[in-house]
């Protein structure tokens, strides 16, 4: 499986659409995939949204895939607070972050809020695809976009930046589950490639996750799994 970036996956939902009064989606696909996430007719989902994109990006890390089911909720402001006490929240974004802001009515917080997936960071902007969102940059909207945005955590009515949720760094995919596996492979290379294993000190076998078996897979997969 292709290990794609949060970037990646937020970015290739862009233009999807709901149908009026968050009946549903226009796209069948996209809708049943929100539903595996918790969506139901009638809710918000631009936090949904965020937790579809981390979903999808991190399968294969079956830890964080579990922090991800537990914490993320269809409230936003919810979600910030249960990643912070997980102590994964932060004022400064990195490219995957989510995003997270609190809706502000004559100076007074409500509940709800807004959520996006953050795709480009500068020093006084930064850029995020958010579901729900509208033209205006409204949390309450129709369609899946890029909207550009400021930092800022003090508004008077509309959104401020609660803060934002950091991804954990993806761990990666091992492509080999036992050391038996591991040998296997091992014994391949040196059969196949035997001064190319020597180069790199692989023997015939050893540890199925060390850097040297990792290095020699990138290389020779497509023709180990043809032979």
């Amino acid at each position: 499986m292709k290990n794609y970036s949060i970037k990646d996956v937020a970015e290739k939902y862009i233009g999807q659409t709901e149908i009026k009064d968050n009946a549903g989606f226009n796209n069948a696909d996209f809708q049943k995939k929100m539903q595996v996430v918790g969506w139901r007719p009638s809710y918000q989902w631009c936090a949904l949204f965020a937790e579809l994109v981390w979903f999808e990006a991190f399968q294969g890390n079956k830890s964080f895939l579990k922090i991800i089911e537990k914490n993320f909720s269809p409230s936003a402001v919810k979600t910030f607070g249960n990643f912070a006490k997980l102590g994964m929240v932060s004022k400064t974004p990195v490219v995957g972050s989510v995003v997270v802001w609190q809706s502000f009515r004559k100076g007074v917080a409500q509940w709800h809020g807004h959520a996006g997936i953050v795709t480009k960071v500068e020093k006084d902007m930064f850029e995020s695809v958010e579901g729900n969102t509208s033209d205006n940059g409204s949390r309450e909207g129709t369609m899946v976009a890029t909207r550009r945005r400021t930092y800022a955590t003090s508004v008077y009515s509309g959104l401020a930046v609660l803060g934002f949720i950091n991804p954990k760094e993806k761990e990666e995919v091992l492509p080999f589950k036992t050391k038996k596996e591991g040998d296997k492979f091992r014994q391949w290379v040196n059969d196949n490639y035997e001064e190319y294993a020597r180069k790199i000190e692989l023997d015939a076998s050893g540890s199925f996750k060390n850097k040297y078996i990792l290095k020699a897979y990138k290389l020779l997969s497509r023709e180990y799994d043809k032979s």
